[in-house]
């Protein structure tokens, strides 16, 4: 009985296991059919040209679109319009970026977001492809969010404009002199400060990886240097000196402000200061009375005088002996109370010297001397002189009236005399222009200088006719006297001075002589004729004009 019983318990567990056995081949082969319909299924997914099921890009809705599809809907939705815009850097100095997103590569464009949704669930993989499939199926999925890849080159490029413009912003002068609070101003960190790109950059892709819209970077620490104090006190501590004109550079050099500060309170100041914040050392000034840039203004800015002469007709001798003596007066300066020699200015008239043959006055006779034209010369520039209301020391009439100019207001020369000369007594430097234009035949000579209450000169002649003091009614020459009106800013007449007196003679042809008498000796005794009747006449008597003592030149 007791065989039996273990005999049936070994039949019953002998049957157990085939059925186990059973089921694990029929649950095995289940699940391999399971695979490999899921990998059937599986590859379909992976190599469909479309989007899986779900898929949106923000509220565009590209599910079971192909990519073309896809752009095509998103250009429709106005998407990239929507997403222009920027991403804000703020520097340190107020210094502020503005990276667009899209080419920041912050927002993916239409193109790569039809490429992300197309790549969701197109991996190759098929169970993993499936596995995305069905979520989507289950859960619609946005894809607008999706990892962009970041433009590193443009952010760089961007972040690098602004360290350039820190550093602009950031440099500058050592200190500045605040005169009106008696202040010397630094700025601590001045010319030593910058940005590094890399670990600004560093601070952008984490702000936009985070989903932020702007990020500010700090001012990074950094060590800098304090100014030399010592040595700054005794530079600044000279005496203050005026502005002046240096002729030799035709420039003006700058005042000297005389400056007193304490220095050992200047480093206490500099020292408890922030970074970038001003530091305001208190100081004495000591200012000059005449500045630099106000002497700039008003050196030469004023046309003192001009005047423009004609010399039609003239040989191209003539006409080159003007525009020599022209060119040696231009850019001249005189100083205040420097004088100026027009013979010494221009030379002795000598063809070495450039000078030509022209026709000239040789006592009351017209021949070619060299240099021959540069009485014109000198007389502008007695004229502008004249204007410009300066000291004339030397001057002498023409033997005979020129035509380019008033009676009176001529000035003749002659190698060693007579000469023309003038000091500049005015206040500030005068500068003489001088030029001729040889199609019109035209000398253009101005001085230029400083006008300060707008007062001028109007260089006025009376002129009339001189007579023969034996012949009372035999015209001879002219005189003429010459007056400086002087005027106000508002042409009101202030004042009339006398400037000079000047005789010219007729030339001997334009003489009206009476009958008989000898025009090359008028006052030489007249022959009498017997009269029919036998009377004798009257016999005039006079002096003899006394011979040229020089000949001038044009």
């Amino acid at each position: 009985m007791g065989k039996s019983k273990r005999s049936a318990a070994r039949a019953s567990k002998k049957r157990s296991i085939i059925i186990t056995v059973i089921i694990i081949a029929v649950l095995l082969s289940l699940a391999a059919g399971a695979m490999i319909a899921g990998a059937v299924y599986g590859k379909r997914i992976s190599e469909s040209t479309v989007n899986l099921p779900g898929v949106h890009i923000g509220e565009v809705n590209v599910g079971g679109l192909t990519k073309d599809e896809t752009v095509a809907a998103l250009d429709a939705s106005g998407r990239e319009d929507a997403l222009e815009g920027v991403f804000i850097v703020n520097l340190p100095e107020d210094v502020v970026l503005r990276l667009n997103v899209i080419r920041a590569g912050a927002v993916l464009t239409n193109e790569a977001a039809a490429d992300a949704a197309y790549a969701y669930g197109h991996t190759g993989d098929v169970f993993a492809d499936l596995f995305t499939y069905l979520r989507c199926r289950a859960v619609p999925t946005d894809l607008s969010g999706s990892a962009a890849s970041l433009n590193e080159e443009y952010i760089k490029s961007m972040l690098e404009k602004g360290a350039k413009l820190f550093a602009k912003r950031t440099s500058g002068e050592e200190y500045t002199l605040d005169e009106e609070n008696n202040l010397l101003v630094f700025r601590k960190g001045l010319n030593q400060l910058s940005l590094d790109v890399d670990s600004m950059y560093d601070a952008v892709v984490a702000s936009v990886l985070a989903g932020e819209s702007e990020c500010t970077i700090p001012l990074p620490e950094q060590s800098v240097t304090m100014p030399d104090f010592d040595a700054l006190f005794k530079e600044m501590s000279a005496e203050p000196a005026d502005a002046y004109y240096d002729r030799d550079t035709d420039s003006v050099v700058y005042e000297t402000v005389g400056v007193s500060f304490d220095v050992d309170g200047a480093k206490q100041l500099w020292n408890s200061a922030a970074i970038l914040e001003d530091v305001s050392v208190p100081v004495r000034i000591t200012i000059p009375e005449v500045r630099g840039a106000e002497l700039e203004a008003l050196l030469f800015r004023d046309k003192l005088g001009g005047r423009t002469t004609n010399y039609w007709g003239s040989t191209e001798a003539r006409c080159g002996n003007i525009a020599l003596a022209a060119e040696r007066l231009n850019g001249i300066i005189l100083m205040p109370g420097e004088s100026l020699s027009y013979n010494e200015t221009i030379g002795e008239r000598t063809e070495a010297g450039g000078y030509k043959a022209a026709p000239a006055y040789n006592g009351d006779q017209v021949e070619d001397q060299v240099g021959g034209g540069i009485c014109q010369v000198s007389s502008t520039l007695y004229f502008t002189t004249l204007q410009a209301d300066l000291q004339i020391d030397a001057r002498t009439c023409h033997n005979f009236a020129v035509a380019y100019l008033p009676y009176g207001l001529d000035a003749t020369v002659s190698w060693g005399q007579p000469d023309f000369a003038f000091t500049n007594d005015r206040e500030y430097p005068i500068r003489i222009v001088a030029y001729t234009d040889y199609a019109k035949r035209a000398l253009t000579i101005e001085i230029w200088g400083t006008n300060l209450d707008g007062t001028y000169i109007e260089p006025m002649s009376a002129w009339w006719a001189t007579y023969d003091e034996m012949y009372p009614s035999v015209q001879v020459g002219w005189g003429a006297v010459s007056y400086r009106y002087k005027y106000d800013a508002d042409g009101s007449l202030l004042d009339k001075i006398f400037e000079d007196e000047s005789e010219y003679a007729l030339h001997k042809e334009d003489i009206d002589w009476p009958e008989g008498v000898d025009p090359n000796d008028p006052h030489a005794p007249i022959e009498e004729k017997p009269s029919e009747e036998g009377e004798g006449g009257e016999t005039d008597t006079g002096g003899e004009e006394a011979p040229p003592e020089y000949a001038p030149e044009g």
